[in-house]
């Protein structure tokens, strides 16, 4: 039975292959790769020392850097590498769950209120041309969007160093070899 989307696949080139439901096992390189992205943000949640309820965005944001990092079964390159032939830029990057500080916009507050809010770093909108970031201001506790954020890296810098270990070695326990 043809579908529009097995119709789709095949008109790309791609060989569209299932497997039986509730039978993992015949899947288990994506099933390898969820469970990396899942473990790296459950430890993105650990560090920042947030709630369970943050954990769309860890795995919103453990997916892409999955993506940018060197992968065996690409040759040593990440996959967003083999996709589209480019090596991947990390310069936007920063910790999960870092503090910001993110302008009020100047129509939405008086004279002599703040100009900025701490919050909370919670993803990178990487799909975005605006080149936002997903904060969560813990005082009204929305998550907003900006592009006006300063990201306190003296904050990550007094991280203690058996911290930075402890993280160290919880990802070259995940990252497959």
């Amino acid at each position: 039975m043809w579908t529009p989307v097995s119709k789709y696949l095949k008109s790309c080139g791609i060989v569209h292959l299932v497997c039986q439901p509730y039978s993992p096992k015949q899947n288990c390189s994506a099933e390898r790769a969820n469970r990396t992205v899942i473990e790296g943000a459950r430890c993105m949640i650990e560090d920042a020392k947030l709630t369970k309820s943050f954990w769309g965005y860890a795995v919103a944001t453990a997916a892409p850097i999955h993506n940018q990092l060197p992968s065996p079964s690409h040759e040593d390159k990440s996959p967003l590498e083999h996709w589209t032939g480019q090596t991947p830029s990390i310069r936007h990057l920063s910790v999960f769950g870092s503090v910001t500080y993110t302008l009020i916009l100047a129509e939405t507050r008086k004279k002599v209120d703040p100009r900025y809010r701490k919050c909370i770093l919670v993803a990178y909108d990487e799909n975005s041309s605006r080149k936002t970031y997903p904060v969560y201001d813990p005082t009204q506790k929305p998550t907003i969007s900006s592009r006006d954020v300063i990201i306190d890296e003296l904050v990550i810098r007094q991280r203690s160093k058996e911290g930075i270990k402890q993280m160290r070695l919880k990802l070259a326990y995940l990252t497959p070899r």
